[in-house]
């Protein structure tokens, strides 16, 4: 059920990640996509070329993660309900990416790998449906708070899976 509603919520957060967000790699329009050309259709279309949430490795994700925390911190920080929604409907399709990338995986490493995102992802449910539905800051605020220290336990196990992915791959694992 939970990937299902990842599922789901992907599929909206790809759309809201096509228009640009703040923090996407290579985000924002470009002269092509004013110009209306079509090279890439769907995302020229969308007005955000390029734009893509495919890694080859956990640690490619994080920093984008990190820096979805600190723009949902910042939008909440500011009272502002809607691009608290917008930035967690674009950490979605980052932690989508996440899994795809954990598909290419070891077996083990890769269910660790979705077990710490899902735990990522559960810790801004709450919240999550309280931006969306547009309810009072106080209630976004409450469970921003609640959810800082899960999502925090749940970054630095993926800080540690991408750490201890990185010794196996790097010089010494030759």
């Amino acid at each position: 059920m939970t990937r299902r509603f990842l599922t789901a919520v992907c599929t909206l957060a790809v759309a809201v990640c096509l228009t640009g967000m703040p923090g996407c790699k290579n985000g924002g329009p470009t002269d092509a996509d004013k110009s209306g050309s079509t090279e890439q259709e769907g995302h020229q279309e969308e007005g955000h070329a390029e734009h893509t949430h495919e890694y080859a490795t956990l640690a490619e994700a994080l920093p984008e993660l990190e820096s979805m925390k600190t723009q949902l911190g910042d939008a909440i920080a500011a009272k502002d309900g809607k691009l608290a929604d917008d930035v967690i409907h674009h950490m979605a399709a980052v932690i989508h990416g996440g899994y795809e990338m954990s598909d290419k995986l070891a077996e083990a490493e890769g269910e660790a790998t979705k077990d710490a995102l899902d735990k990522f992802r559960e810790a801004f449910d709450e919240l999550h449906s309280l931006a969306h539905d547009g309810k009072p800051m106080e209630d976004i605020q409450a469970a921003w708070d609640k959810a800082k220290q899960p999502a925090e336990e749940a970054f630095a196990e993926l800080k540690k899976l991408a750490e201890s992915s990185d010794k196996k791959d790097g010089p010494a694992a030759e």
